[in-house]
């Protein structure tokens, strides 16, 4: 068994060193020399934030699309998921938000990619394509100036890339009514997911062949969910909501 230590454990939330407002610990592993990030859900109704980062990142795993990877770990009677640290002593991340705060540009679209390509981010457009791809795939309510960004060099200061997605929990109508009537929130470049995905070609992202599995993909992630009735519903407006895109 592996050996873990907890580092950060008995505190509210959120963490201190994360944002967000969901329950976190961070947990290190001594024998893989990684911290893990542990996280929760928000409230008591459906427990399914865990449940939807696995599913995405088994998601992202399919479409090969650069993202952290999260499973699921039974904490104290609990399902949460578990992710490594994305950066190391190398590197750090620093949010969209952090950006246009020291550029002192707006929160929008075509300010952001232009600073990236001045900081010689040159593939960031397609990035930020695949980004806007997925929340509008799996509903993404919370994809906010915090939950994206760029790493970079900690030594040098240079930009190395876009952080790899990461933070897809309210995602999949989470604590919702389950319906395909309704545009789903976004909080990054326009108010929906419908609107951000007019700037892209959503063909060149989310390849259909790869979406055949996702029903697969689903039941694996979402094998220990104890709502059955939500899980079924939400399993069969999920297929519904792919065969209409």
């Amino acid at each position: 068994m592996t050996q873990e230590k907890k580092i950060i454990n008995d505190l509210n939330s959120p963490e201190p060193t994360t944002n967000g407002s969901l329950r976190k610990m961070w947990e290190y592993n001594n024998k893989e020399n990684i911290s893990y990030l542990l996280k929760g859900w928000l409230g008591i109704r459906y427990k399914q934030e865990p449940y939807n980062e696995v599913f995405v990142s088994m998601l992202l795993d399919e479409l090969h699309i650069d993202h952290a990877h999260y499973e699921l770990k039974l904490a104290e009677g609990h399902w949460v998921c578990k992710s490594p640290n994305i950066v190391n002593t190398d590197t750090e991340m620093i949010s969209a938000l952090d950006v246009t705060r020291k550029y002192n540009v707006p929160r929008k679209y075509e300010d952001y990619m232009a600073i990236c390509k001045k900081n010689n981010l040159t593939n960031n457009e397609d990035e930020l394509g695949k980004m806007i791809a997925i929340d509008y795939l799996i509903r993404n309510t919370d994809r906010h100036w915090n939950n994206f960004g760029i790493l970079r060099d900690s030594n040098t200061g240079a930009w190395l890339k876009a952080i790899p997605l990461f933070d897809n929990g309210s995602s999949l109508w989470i604590n919702e009514i389950i319906n395909l009537d309704e545009p789903s929130h976004s909080s990054s470049f326009s108010k929906t997911n419908e609107d951000n995905i007019k700037r892209i070609n959503l063909n060149n992202y989310i390849c259909k062949d790869k979406l055949k599995t996702i029903d697969d993909i689903f039941d694996s992630a979402f094998e220990t969910f104890e709502n059955k009735e939500r899980k079924n519903k939400l399993r069969r407006t999920l297929l519904a909501w792919v065969e209409k895109l």
